[in-house]
């Protein structure tokens, strides 16, 4: 875990969401894929995603979320570093 954003809601509960209220966390991750297996995904469930590089990225950033960036990719780079060729 490289994070943890804390939330607060200012507005009354909307009736459409089971989202914790009025305040929650968010822990923040980063991970390796290892592998792909296509059978392990769920369709209904799956949130689109691409790949970008790393200039395009850091332009399309919200300013507050590049600390977190920065953080995941030097915990990228360390690991990266510790594991055997």
């Amino acid at each position: 875990m490289i994070g943890i954003r804390s939330f607060f809601h200012t507005e009354p509960r909307s009736p459409r969401t089971d989202r914790p209220y009025p305040h929650f966390i968010q822990p923040i991750y980063v991970v390796m894929a290892e592998s792909f297996d296509p059978k392990a995904i769920i369709p209904e469930d799956r949130i689109p995603a691409e790949f970008m590089d790393l200039a395009v990225v850091e332009e399309r950033i919200v300013e507050n979320q590049r600390p977190l960036l920065r953080t995941a990719l030097d915990a990228v780079k360390s690991q990266a570093e510790q594991q055997p060729i």
